[in-house]
């Protein structure tokens, strides 16, 4: 029996490896501010784009308190350097898989969920939760009026 070649084997696959570039041309016109918002793309003046200032206007969030940062849909970025870099306590993906910035943990949706010292809320792309009242409402009474209304 032949052993396979594991050095030549496709073991990590190529877009993997985003999870190690540095990631200052991505956000380099970004500040530390303590809340992220990682989302799918959307374009200027959709109404994703109004659905997501809503949001922000109803969790009583000035534009001084966030980062907006969007993702391509097979784009990856390294948690671990958007922690270390911009420092956010609280995370809001839209439409951001976990696994699309290198964590591997089971969150619920909807719901806050404590990981690496800061609370993180995934959700449906701002499009789905256009089309999807109930998730929204379960987003705002489960996770986002607790973590930007009640907390004041």
């Amino acid at each position: 029996m032949e052993l396979p070649d594991i050095i030549k084997s496709d073991i990590i696959k190529e877009e993997w490896n985003a999870l190690w570039y540095d990631i200052a041309e991505l956000i380099k016109d970004i500040s530390i501010k303590p809340i992220l918002i990682l989302s799918s793309s959307y374009q200027k003046g959709s109404e994703e784009e109004v659905q997501l200032e809503k949001m922000l206007h109803a969790c009583k969030l000035e534009p001084e308190q966030y980062n907006i940062l969007q993702l391509q849909e097979t784009q990856k970025i390294a948690w671990h350097k958007l922690h270390e870099q911009l420092k956010p306590s609280k995370i809001l993906l839209l439409g951001i898989h976990p696994m699309q910035i290198g964590i591997s943990a089971l969150f619920q949706i909807n719901e806050l969920n404590h990981f690496s010292d800061c609370l993180i809320v995934p959700t449906l792309s701002l499009s789905e939760l256009k089309k999807q009242e109930s998730v929204r409402s379960q987003l705002w009474n489960n996770a986002l009026k607790p973590m930007f209304i009640e907390s004041l």
